[in-house]
């Protein structure tokens, strides 16, 4: 079963999509008694699965991988990933408000809530927070931000991050406070390499709706 997950992950690596499947498959028929006795080679098996199904856009085998993984995993973390497979093919079929609604119910479950409808207030609000946060520093100061290691903290931000497209997309006055979200907590707790989309959305937020353009210019570079 392990030759058979190294397999799948080179297969994965190569676009080799259908093959990676077969290897799945292989590797967890080889596995007897899978999340009890092999926990992390299981997981990883439907972690891939998920993927590799979405991926060649077998959307129904897809969900059954993600439905066993919510059923066996041992925490929300471990949750996550295949939680944002299905996020992201729902965003590829364009159902972008299904998308939308498994991101805020799993932030949900993070104790992460946003308004259903929010106000001008509270979009401002967010916008503000994340200035104060910022405080005499320089923007181009937060690329030295320490490396964050807070696995729950780089979760939500991955959560986040995944359901800003399609609530630009859809046109959500939800799009500012998930932007906002994403850079106070890169600023909060360290930077990750998810950071750089926050930062970069910040950017054309503050360009295209604050209409601040040099703080735009700071944060695009912040990306880079």
């Amino acid at each position: 079963a392990k030759l058979n997950l190294i397999a799948c992950r080179k297969a994965r690596s190569s676009t080799a999509y259908q093959v990676g499947r077969e290897y799945a498959s292989i590797g967890l028929y080889l596995l007897e008694n899978a999340w009890l006795c092999e926990y992390e080679i299981s997981l990883e098996f439907h972690n891939l699965g998920a993927e590799l199904a979405s991926l060649c856009g077998d959307f129904e085998e897809m969900e059954q991988f993600v439905e066993t993984v919510i059923a066996n995993a041992r925490s929300l973390i471990e949750q996550v990933n295949v939680c944002r497979i299905r996020i992201i093919s729902n965003v590829s079929r364009n159902r972008l408000t299904e998308a939308i609604t498994i991101g805020l119910q799993l932030l949900q479950k993070f104790g992460v809530n946003f308004p259903e409808t929010p106000t001008t207030e509270e979009i401002q609000q967010s916008i503000a927070e994340v200035c104060q946060l910022i405080g005499d520093r320089e923007i181009e100061d937060l690329v030295n931000l320490p490396i964050k290691t807070d696995v729950e903290k780089i979760a939500i931000i991955q959560i986040t991050n995944s359901i800003m497209t399609p609530a630009y997309i859809c046109g959500s006055p939800l799009t500012p406070l998930l932007i906002s979200k994403s850079v106070k907590l890169s600023i909060q707790y360290g930077n990750t390499e998810d950071s750089a989309l926050a930062y970069a959305a910040y950017a054309f937020m503050a360009c295209n709706m604050l209409k601040k353009v040099v703080m735009g210019e700071m944060f695009g570079e912040l990306e880079l």
